[in-house]
Protein backbone atom coordinates (compact mmCIF):
# COMPACT_ATOMS: atom_id res chain seq x y z
CA UNK A 1 0.00 0.00 0.00
CA UNK A 2 1.29 3.44 -0.90
CA UNK A 3 0.07 6.69 0.61
CA UNK A 4 0.58 9.76 -1.53
CA UNK A 5 2.29 12.67 0.21
CA UNK A 6 -0.62 14.96 -0.73
CA UNK A 7 -2.99 12.69 1.22
CA UNK A 8 -1.18 13.10 4.54
CA UNK A 9 -3.14 15.28 6.96
CA UNK A 10 -1.90 18.70 8.11
CA UNK A 11 0.95 18.81 5.65
CA UNK A 12 2.37 22.26 5.02
CA UNK A 13 1.73 23.59 1.49
CA UNK A 14 5.49 23.92 0.97
CA UNK A 15 5.93 20.18 1.54
CA UNK A 16 3.02 19.29 -0.76
CA UNK A 17 4.41 21.53 -3.47
CA UNK A 18 7.91 20.09 -3.03
CA UNK A 19 6.57 16.66 -3.97
CA UNK A 20 3.71 17.48 -6.35
CA UNK A 21 4.30 20.98 -7.79
CA UNK A 22 8.06 21.39 -7.57
CA UNK A 23 8.19 24.27 -10.05
CA UNK A 24 6.25 26.41 -7.55
CA UNK A 25 8.96 26.05 -4.88
CA UNK A 26 12.09 25.46 -6.97
CA UNK A 27 13.56 28.85 -5.99
CA UNK A 28 13.89 27.63 -2.39
CA UNK A 29 15.91 24.49 -3.21
CA UNK A 30 19.16 23.57 -4.94
CA UNK A 31 17.45 21.10 -7.25
CA UNK A 32 14.69 18.55 -7.59
CA UNK A 33 15.59 15.38 -5.69
CA UNK A 34 14.04 13.31 -8.51
CA UNK A 35 16.40 14.77 -11.13
CA UNK A 36 19.83 13.10 -11.30
CA UNK A 37 21.18 16.12 -13.16
CA UNK A 38 20.48 18.26 -10.08
CA UNK A 39 22.81 16.08 -8.00
CA UNK A 40 25.43 16.08 -10.72
CA UNK A 41 25.32 19.88 -10.97
CA UNK A 42 25.72 20.23 -7.23
CA UNK A 43 28.57 17.72 -7.21
CA UNK A 44 30.30 19.68 -10.00
CA UNK A 45 30.07 22.90 -7.97
CA UNK A 46 31.40 21.19 -4.83
CA UNK A 47 34.22 19.31 -6.56
CA UNK A 48 35.48 22.50 -8.21
CA UNK A 49 36.23 24.10 -4.83
CA UNK A 50 39.65 23.65 -3.24
CA UNK A 51 39.09 21.38 -0.25
CA UNK A 52 41.60 19.73 2.13
CA UNK A 53 40.57 16.27 0.93
CA UNK A 54 43.74 14.44 2.00
CA UNK A 55 43.61 15.91 5.51
CA UNK A 56 39.93 14.99 5.81
CA UNK A 57 40.62 11.45 4.64
CA UNK A 58 43.48 11.07 7.14
CA UNK A 59 41.33 12.21 10.08
CA UNK A 60 38.38 10.04 9.04
CA UNK A 61 40.58 6.98 8.53
CA UNK A 62 42.16 7.37 11.96
CA UNK A 63 38.82 7.93 13.65
CA UNK A 64 37.06 5.07 11.88
CA UNK A 65 39.91 2.63 12.52
CA UNK A 66 39.54 3.37 16.23
CA UNK A 67 35.88 2.30 15.90
CA UNK A 68 36.91 -0.96 14.22
CA UNK A 69 35.57 -0.13 10.76
CA UNK A 70 35.76 -2.50 7.83
CA UNK A 71 37.59 -2.28 4.51
CA UNK A 72 34.54 -0.85 2.69
CA UNK A 73 34.57 2.16 5.03
CA UNK A 74 38.30 2.68 4.46
CA UNK A 75 37.79 2.38 0.68
CA UNK A 76 35.11 5.08 0.83
CA UNK A 77 37.39 7.30 2.90
CA UNK A 78 40.13 6.88 0.27
CA UNK A 79 37.57 7.92 -2.37
CA UNK A 80 36.98 11.17 -0.48
CA UNK A 81 40.62 12.09 -1.03
CA UNK A 82 40.10 12.02 -4.82
CA UNK A 83 39.76 15.37 -6.60
CA UNK A 84 36.37 14.67 -8.13
CA UNK A 85 34.72 13.16 -5.09
CA UNK A 86 31.55 14.28 -3.38
CA UNK A 87 29.86 13.19 -0.17
CA UNK A 88 26.18 12.40 0.26
CA UNK A 89 25.78 13.62 3.83
CA UNK A 90 22.96 13.07 6.29
CA UNK A 91 22.66 12.33 9.97
CA UNK A 92 20.34 12.08 12.90
CA UNK A 93 20.21 12.98 16.55
CA UNK A 94 20.06 9.65 18.33
CA UNK A 95 16.54 8.65 19.30
CA UNK A 96 14.89 11.85 18.10
CA UNK A 97 11.75 11.38 15.99
CA UNK A 98 10.53 7.98 14.84
CA UNK A 99 13.01 5.81 16.69
CA UNK A 100 15.95 3.73 15.49
CA UNK A 101 14.34 2.46 12.28
CA UNK A 102 14.08 6.02 10.94
CA UNK A 103 17.82 6.47 11.56
CA UNK A 104 18.59 3.24 9.70
CA UNK A 105 16.41 4.34 6.75
CA UNK A 106 18.23 7.69 6.57
CA UNK A 107 21.62 5.97 6.54
CA UNK A 108 20.48 3.47 3.88
CA UNK A 109 19.11 6.30 1.74
CA UNK A 110 22.52 8.02 1.77
CA UNK A 111 24.22 4.74 0.87
CA UNK A 112 21.85 3.96 -2.02
CA UNK A 113 21.96 7.51 -3.39
CA UNK A 114 25.78 7.54 -3.29
CA UNK A 115 25.87 4.17 -5.09
CA UNK A 116 23.43 5.36 -7.77
CA UNK A 117 25.35 8.60 -8.36
CA UNK A 118 28.68 6.74 -8.33
CA UNK A 119 27.45 4.47 -11.15
CA UNK A 120 26.46 7.48 -13.26
CA UNK A 121 29.90 9.14 -12.87
CA UNK A 122 31.94 11.22 -13.31
CA UNK A 123 33.69 11.35 -9.98
CA UNK A 124 33.20 9.34 -6.83
CA UNK A 125 30.28 9.62 -4.44
CA UNK A 126 30.63 8.52 -0.84
CA UNK A 127 27.88 8.17 1.77
CA UNK A 128 28.59 9.98 5.04
CA UNK A 129 26.30 9.49 8.02
CA UNK A 130 26.83 11.08 11.40
CA UNK A 131 25.08 10.43 14.69
CA UNK A 132 24.61 13.45 16.91
CA UNK A 133 25.45 11.41 19.95
CA UNK A 134 27.88 13.68 21.75
CA UNK A 135 25.20 15.72 23.46
CA UNK A 136 26.58 15.80 26.95
CA UNK A 137 24.58 18.76 28.13
CA UNK A 138 21.12 17.63 29.23
CA UNK A 139 19.82 21.16 28.72
CA UNK A 140 20.52 20.72 25.00
CA UNK A 141 18.59 17.48 24.61
CA UNK A 142 15.78 17.53 27.15
CA UNK A 143 13.38 19.30 24.80
CA UNK A 144 12.27 19.71 21.20
CA UNK A 145 10.39 22.46 19.42
CA UNK A 146 7.51 21.52 17.15
CA UNK A 147 5.03 23.56 15.15
CA UNK A 148 1.51 23.43 16.54
CA UNK A 149 -1.65 23.47 14.41
CA UNK A 150 -1.44 27.28 14.22
CA UNK A 151 2.20 27.07 13.05
CA UNK A 152 3.61 28.42 16.30
CA UNK A 153 6.51 26.77 18.07
CA UNK A 154 5.55 24.58 20.99
CA UNK A 155 8.24 23.26 23.31
CA UNK A 156 7.98 19.71 24.60
CA UNK A 157 10.32 19.11 27.50
CA UNK A 158 11.35 15.94 29.30
CA UNK A 159 12.31 16.94 32.84
CA UNK A 160 15.65 15.44 33.81
CA UNK A 161 17.01 14.97 37.31
CA UNK A 162 19.87 17.25 38.21
CA UNK A 163 23.28 15.60 37.99
CA UNK A 164 24.84 18.16 40.29
CA UNK A 165 25.44 17.11 43.89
Amino acid sequence: MTIAIRDLPRLAPLVRDYFDEYARVAAFFGGDFRDPAAFEGLAERVSSRPLPRAALADVLAEQNRSYGCGEKTLANIRKLAEDRSSAVVTGQQVGLFSGPLYTIYKALTAIKLAERLDRRGPGAFVPVFWLASDDHDLAEIDHILLLDKDRRFEEIRCPMPSLES
